[in-house]
């Protein structure tokens, strides 16, 4: 039986009956159903879309990405891998620009594989902190690594050992660990980390201890939801809000939002977004059943908008799963993107690589940051067939560097390595030796770096 559709102007919650009555029926007290259904306001968003796969089947995996306007990178860490639920130390770089996963052994190890830990980005530097180990026992380890140089080092350990925690970056210097559970129970402190001073302090707690958290901080807001409870085996559809003291970040102040619109959750992907403006930390897929069993799977996508204090609905993900963390904000073609990685199907792991479209987007970038618009740096003609003239200029005498490197990063051809007097300069680049596609002009002064991409044709 179908119906006509029926259109709402706002997010309500309403009650929707129907009726049937058959020739001769004399019972009339069983011919009504009725359920209730929840109108939510969408988020803006450009639907999903489907990348290549990861290199290898995986769940409870960590991602971060190191965004800028010209070409991001997206990495996945340890994890089970292959079906197998064994811990990973492996690492892996997917580059947006040339959509490909790059070799597993192209990037450095993690000094310790863990699984059911959260990555968090800090000044172009990735930090995974706790998680489980081969032992499958809570451990404190602060792992950092640095994609300039593909090394990993150890930090300052994590006072309170925990898995399964939210995660969320306020101000791109401080990280928020909510919860989790640390081998034995479920905790409620929040353990905050400054990279800057290499110090950890306790923040303000939750409300109530529970692990498999996910949340996001977006503005000074932190969104933390669903979860389970490990003491009892239930799953959890609850949502606090918590607001940071701007002038003491380790002060907040917890207060209960809206529950989750689906219901319990577990396992899901939980990340904020980028655009500030938004006021958006997003959420998919996860376990829906009420002790966590993992013998389903849905692909609900959610939002919490922190301006008006509601949740708002977006498009299915493409692939049911739970088994999942980190839903990783991405940069990529003046767009934003939310990713979901891997995860877990009733059926088994998948690798599966699903970025959600959130529209327009480019990082803002300080003047000191900003090297293209204080060098003047500029190809002419772009795009090029054959010669093209790259125009800078100097305030002062100073050591450059300027080299061309492909989509993947690899340096292909100096152009100059000197010292060059202040003033407007002039390179060359003949490209008629190179295939067409897209290039990057990097020019490096005094260990600053513009760059400017150029399309051969």
């Amino acid at each position: 039986v179908t119906f006509d559709p029926w259109v709402t102007t706002s997010p309500i919650t309403a009650i929707v009956s129907i009726s049937t009555h058959l020739i001769g029926d004399t019972f009339l007290a069983d011919d009504t159903l009725s359920a209730g259904i929840v109108v939510m306001e969408t988020f803006t968003n450009y639907g999903w879309s489907v990348r290549p796969d990861m290199n290898a089947l995986n769940s409870n995996l960590s991602s971060a990405a190191i965004n800028n306007n010209i070409s991001s990178t997206l990495y996945a860490f340890g994890g089970n891998r292959k079906n197998t639920f064994t811990v990973s130390d492996t690492s892996d770089r997917f580059i947006p620009l040339s959509n490909t996963w790059m070799p597993s052994n192209t990037t450095a190890r993690m000094i310790k594989g863990v699984t059911n830990a959260s990555a968090a980005t800090v000044q172009n530097k990735i930090y995974i902190d706790g998680g489980i180990d081969n032992t499958f026992n809570a451990v404190n380890n602060n792992q950092i690594y640095n994609p300039a140089s593909n090394s990993w080092s150890s930090g300052f350990a994590m006072p309170i050992a925990v898995s399964d925690y939210a995660i969320g970056v306020y101000k791109d210097s401080l990280i928020y660990y909510m919860g989790g559970y640390n081998g034995s129970t479920d905790v409620k402190s929040v353990q905050l980390f400054a990279p800057s001073s290499i110090l950890w302090v306790p923040a303000t707690q939750m409300p109530v201890a529970g692990s498999q958290w996910r949340g996001g901080i977006i503005g000074n807001k932190i969104v933390v939801t669903s979860g389970f409870n490990s003491s009892s085996f239930v799953s959890k559809s609850s949502t606090y809000i918590g607001t940071i003291n701007p002038a003491f970040p380790y002060i907040i102040t917890w207060a209960t939002g809206p529950d989750y619109p689906s219901g319990v959750i577990t396992q899901s992907a939980g990340g904020a977004s980028l655009d500030q403006a938004s006021g958006l930390v997003l959420f998919t897929g996860g376990d829906p059943t009420p002790t966590g069993t993992g013998i389903e799977a849905v692909d609900y996508t959610f939002a919490f908008d922190v301006n008006s204090n509601q949740w708002k609905v977006g498009p299915p993900k493409p692939t049911p799963a739970y088994g999942l963390s980190n839903f990783t904000p991405v940069v990529d073609n003046d767009s934003l993107y939310m990713v979901a990685l891997g995860g877990i199907t009733p059926t088994g792991q998948i690798a599966a690589n699903e970025w959600l479209n959130l529209g327009p987007f480019q990082l803002v970038v300080s003047v000191k940051e900003n090297n293209v618009a204080s060098l003047g740096l500029s190809v002419i003609p772009n795009p090029v067939s054959d010669v093209a003239r790259i125009n800078f200029s100097l305030v002062k005498a100073a050591m450059v560097k300027a080299f061309i490197v492909d989509v993947l990063g690899n340096e292909l051809e100096v152009l100059t390595s000197k010292n060059m007097n202040s003033g407007s300069q002039q390179l060359t680049w003949n490209s008629s030796g190179y295939a067409n596609g897209i290039y990057f002009c990097k020019v490096t002064v005094d260990g600053n770096t513009a760059t400017q991409k150029i399309v051969k044709y």
